[in-house]
């Protein structure tokens, strides 16, 4: 886990590790994990989707356009969501 937030290298692998949760728990579905990045688990389980908070729903166009551009380049996150968690 991550012990100091302010420490750049923890906190980068923590977000990678709850990346990677997410990528799980929603079934490597991008715009889900996107919307539960951004907006918490929770409240995408609510709302059965993206929440219709107007930050998530940019973040999540955001972040699907960047994704869908850059799918054929780099299909890590799919990768991502199958890898084994990493001990530190």
């Amino acid at each position: 886990g991550v012990r100091n937030i302010m420490d750049p290298e923890q906190n980068v692998r923590g977000g990678l590790a709850y990346l990677r949760w997410l990528l799980r728990r929603f079934e490597g579905d991008v715009l889900m994990t996107a919307a539960a990045y951004n907006a918490g688990e929770g409240a995408v389980e609510r709302y059965g989707g993206v929440p219709p908070y107007d930050e998530t729903q940019e973040y999540v166009r955001r972040i699907m356009a960047f994704y869908r551009a850059s799918q054929h380049e780099q299909p890590a996150l799919r990768a991502l969501a199958s890898a084994p968690p990493q001990e530190s």
